[in-house]
């Protein structure tokens, strides 16, 4: 008994310490139609700047599996602290589609978004390449996520030779075109046909589509011209711990968003039990 119960307290002085050192950068998404913030992207970031691939790297499934949770619930701590979704904006959780029921899901998020008043409605899950599922496997973890109210997002979408078999097949609230289809856009003819023809396809289907890795004025001029109005990369704002003080809602235009106080240093204590 006196084993278990030191276990246990070993288990939670090592969350607590893993919670601590796991930081989450946040990068807006905009819309360039309204000129304002769609939603945000919540990414991983480790004490030394370190991004979520470096993090993970040499983990075991298990270790890795319990440290998404981790971050999932920084993320969704992080976004209430900072009042992202108060103005209706969108939190995105990158995570590995899978159905193994001790990986993060939409029941764990959507309980851990209720434990800190965020709504089910705010959220957006993407959907990583990094696992593969079958089409079967995909629409089983899309309906999880419609149970709970969460949006369903495809990442990089454009990356691998599956997607467009995937969204024929299953479909997605969200697509967000690979960085490597928006990169030079503006000088390639090529890219323009392809991302003009599917802006529209989606718009179909009823999916939204995010350009991610804008990072000129000219590409995103060249976006817009498209039919793509929803908009994240450098040029509108590079991730930040503690929110983006300044960025830009306007294509050519350089605007305060919010203004943003730098993360309280509070003790540490467990927001959110890691129990699937």
């Amino acid at each position: 008994m006196f084993e278990f119960t030191k276990d246990r307290v070993k288990s939670a002085v090592n969350s607590k310490m893993r919670f601590a050192q796991v930081a989450i950068a946040f990068q807006p998404i905009v819309d360039a139609t309204s000129a304002t913030v769609w939603g945000y992207e919540a990414l991983t970031r480790g004490a030394d700047g370190q991004n979520y691939p470096q993090m993970v790297a040499g983990m075991d499934e298990r270790k890795r599996m319990a440290f998404d949770k981790l971050t999932i619930l920084k993320a969704l701590h992080e976004a209430a602290r900072l009042g992202l979704v108060n103005g209706g904006a969108k939190i995105t959780l990158n995570v590995r589609p899978t159905v193994d029921h001790a990986a993060v899901d939409a029941a764990f998020v959507a309980r851990a978004a209720k434990h800190y008043g965020i709504p089910a409605a705010s959220i957006v899950l993407e959907l990583t390449e990094d696992a593969k599922l079958s089409c079967d496997d995909f629409l089983k973890v899309m309906a999880l996520h419609r149970e709970h109210g969460i949006a369903t997002g495809i990442d990089d979408f454009g990356s691998g030779y599956s997607g467009l078999n995937v969204l024929a097949t299953c479909g997605a609230d969200m697509v967000k075109l690979d960085r490597h289809l928006i990169h030079g856009i503006d000088s390639d003819p090529k890219k323009q046909i392809i991302v003009e023809s599917f802006a529209r396809l989606c718009g179909r289907l009823g999916s939204v589509v995010v350009a991610e890795g804008v990072e000129t004025q000219r590409e995103a001029e060249m976006l817009r011209e498209q039919g793509i109005e929803l908009m994240q990369g450098y040029y509108f704002g590079r991730p930040m711990v503690g929110g983006p003080s300044v960025l830009r809602t306007e294509i050519g235009a350089l605007e305060v968003a919010r203004t943003w106080s730098s993360p309280v240093k509070t003790p540490w204590s467990v927001p959110f039990t890691l129990q699937a």
